[in-house]
């Protein structure tokens, strides 16, 4: 996986860091946090009220002092590959680790802002745990994300159907996907995954990079 990580970054590379989409932002899908740059490092500090948001979604114990925020679109392959890495990173640091899921939807991505939404209609039911589940379910079936899909995939995980359904077609949860995308767009975020590490851009090579930009970070605390 690792590797597999890397060997896409570096195609990116080749063809100039990103993949530019059709859009008026110009926002890539791509694995873009500052692997152009080359070696690890951490950027200046943010406002952390753009990086992980209002109400985060928290993977790990939320009193955990390293904070892993990820600007993540459902349909990007990238970040399917960048998921169970930076969960990995938080599994192997308990209660010192946790990581945070933002919404950054790629405008021509059809069916990226309405995943973002199921994941918050799956998280209204069950909290971070059904937020989880669902957001593992959606990557693991990236290729089929229509409304029916995420219906089964509700049904899948325990969920309400009904009411999973009700709020999907009410766009009840569209302006949290949004306003994730607003914060990232404040915070010039270019491309998916980009990730911050304690409010700092993380600037990496291979997921290798982040989890040794999270060691450090622990052993300052």
């Amino acid at each position: 996986m690792r590797s597999l990580s890397v060997v896409i970054i570096l195609a990116a590379l080749i063809i100039g860091g990103a993949i530019v989409l059709s859009n008026d932002k110009g926002k890539s899908s791509t694995n873009s946090a500052g692997a152009a740059q080359g070696g690890a490092s951490l950027g200046q500090e943010e406002d952390q009220s753009l990086v992980i948001g209002n109400k985060p979604h928290y993977y790990g114990d939320a009193k955990s002092a390293v904070t892993i925020a990820v600007f993540t679109d459902f349909q990007c392959p990238y970040c399917r590959l960048a998921a169970p890495e930076l969960k990995k990173i938080v599994d192997n640091n308990p209660g010192k680790v946790k990581l945070v899921f933002r919404h950054f939807p790629i405008p021509n991505h059809q069916y990226a802002e309405k995943a973002g939404e199921a994941a918050e209609a799956a998280a209204a039911q069950g909290g971070d745990k059904k937020f989880w589940e669902l957001h593992d379910k959606m990557f693991a079936n990236q290729s089929k994300l229509s409304i029916d899909d995420l219906e089964k995939y509700a049904g899948e995980i325990n969920l309400d159907v009904d009411k999973f359904a009700s709020d999907l077609g009410s766009d009840k949860y569209k302006e949290i996907v949004q306003n994730g995308f607003k914060d990232g767009d404040k915070l010039n975020v270019q491309g998916t995954p980009t990730i911050y590490i304690n409010n700092r851009l993380a600037n990496f090579q291979s997921y290798d990079d982040i989890a040794k930009i999270v060691n450090d970070e622990i052993a300052k605390r």
